[in-house]
């Protein structure tokens, strides 16, 4: 893998509103993807929630300072857009 080709395309969309564009449709069905199995596995473990509470959790989850930090560095983890706070403690039943 070429991480020169990673940086160039990249850089090519910080320009480029069309790419920008393919790049948030690609983000959105991803994100419905992954939250939809990850719905599922929440079924099949007896915590289960729907895609649509998990994607309303998310959308009122403020970023924490790691994520942030990585946004602000140009870092982005998948699993960033999935990230729902948890405290330290068990759920209450």
């Amino acid at each position: 893998m070429s991480t020169e080709n990673i940086r160039s395309f990249f850089h090519k969309a910080k320009d480029n509103p069309e790419l920008q564009q393919k790049i948030v449709e690609i983000h959105n069905a991803a994100s419905l993807s992954a939250a939809g199995a990850l719905a599922t596995l929440s079924r099949q473990t007896g915590h289960p929630f729907s895609t649509e509470e998990l994607l309303q959790a998310q959308a009122q989850s403020p970023l924490d300072d790691d994520a942030l930090a990585g946004v602000a560095g140009g870092r982005i983890s998948p699993l960033m857009f999935f990230a729902v706070p948890l405290e330290n403690k068990p759920p209450t039943q």
